[in-house]
């Protein structure tokens, strides 16, 4: 059995953190939340996170932007999801390269869970056989 999917989810907003970490922890993913980039760092570097949602703006000297940065260039492979209510920004140089998935407040949490599943979801392995019957669920 695969073990779980590690998400972790920053967001300065106490009633957002909850909101999203509740929504994705019903995906059935382990869900870590913090206030800030400088917390997520340190649960970054003592967890194996899979996925990074992160609000662009957040209290503290960093930035969402870059602590997605300094994530993709630890690990590459972690997916990260922006989530900003601020749309000019997110069509920015900031995000290119970073941002896996981009999620413009507001916003509904299947909308986030959806983009969740979407991002971590096994890829099938190039040349492996498909099977046009099977259904994909999403939470």
């Amino acid at each position: 059995m695969p073990s779980r999917v590690v998400t972790l989810v920053v967001e300065d907003n106490d009633h957002l953190r909850n909101a999203e970490a509740q929504a994705l922890g019903s995906c059935g993913y382990d869900v870590r939340a913090c206030a800030s980039a400088e917390e997520a760092l340190q649960i970054f570097a003592s967890s194996d996170v899979d996925l990074l949602v992160t609000d662009i703006w957040l209290a503290g000297p960093l930035s969402g932007v870059a602590l997605a940065r300094a994530v993709k260039q630890s690990r590459p492979d972690v997916k990260v999801m922006i989530v900003s209510s601020d749309g000019d920004l997110l069509s920015s140089e900031d995000c290119r390269g970073i941002a896996d998935s981009v999620l413009k407040k507001p916003f509904k949490l299947s909308e986030l869970q959806e983009r969740a599943v979407a991002l971590v979801r096994p890829q099938p392995r190039v040349g492996a056989p498909t099977r046009p019957d099977a259904k994909l669920l999403i939470f």
